[in-house]
């Protein structure tokens, strides 16, 4: 997919992006928009960590992704994430957040965003934007697109969805998600396999992409 004048206007934000992402200050630009964003959200009184869940062995934190240019903050609280009319593949997905040693985290926060079934990000609204907090089993359900592959600043991307996630008492994590299969997985320099959905079809021709992610805890203050 080209750098057309469409998608540049929808990256930059408008004319004035446009030029500051074309111009000899683009690489500037690009780097400032990447740069690790913290979520800005208020926990529910409720947060906290249960006890240890049965079924799950302690384990490693979830890896981290760049947060790519294209994050904004201050999300509409909601679990869906589609807008009247968006066009695409409905997907479901769900699963929990959980701390290293197996504690669900109640009221930790999830936001989620990807860009639309063309390869385009809503960089002036909310489309497949959004953030909610886990239950009191530190669950989630968010409802959204299957995103599609696209090339950007000469970086081909398979599909997949951006995430921020923290609890109280947990680090920030900014990682992705990735579906199983894509043909254009080998050629993302960024896709990493232990962030793969379990992906399954629904009747309704929708996809289930199950994936629990573990935070680490948030690092002493010194």
């Amino acid at each position: 997919m080209g750098l057309s004048r469409r998608r540049l206007i929808k990256w930059a934000g408008g004319a004035v992006g446009v030029v500051a992402a074309t111009a000899a200050g683009g690489a500037a630009w690009l780097a400032a928009k990447m740069r690790e964003t913290e979520h800005g959200y208020t926990y529910p009184e409720s947060a906290g960590l249960l006890e240890p869940t049965p079924a799950c062995e302690d384990s490693a934190a979830t890896i981290a992704q760049t947060q790519g240019p294209y994050y904004t903050p201050n999300t509409p609280k909601r679990a869906n994430l589609r807008e009247s009319g968006t066009a695409g593949q409905p997907l479901l997905i769900a699963g929990r957040i959980l701390t290293t040693d197996c504690r669900p985290v109640a009221g930790a926060v999830i936001d989620v965003w990807s860009c639309d079934a063309e390869g385009v990000y809503d960089n002036d609204g909310f489309t497949l934007r959004g953030h909610q907090f886990t239950d009191e089993e530190g669950r989630f359900r968010i409802e959204t697109i299957k995103p599609a592959a696209y090339t950007d600043f000469g970086i081909s991307r398979t599909p997949h969805i951006h995430v921020k996630l923290q609890g109280p008492g947990t680090a920030l994590l900014t990682t992705q998600l990735y579906f199983p299969g894509e043909a254009d997985n080998a050629d993302d320099s960024i896709y990493d396999e232990r962030l793969l959905m379990n992906v399954t079809a629904l009747e309704d021709g929708g996809l289930l992409g199950e994936f629990d992610f573990v935070l680490a805890a948030a690092p002493a203050r010194v």
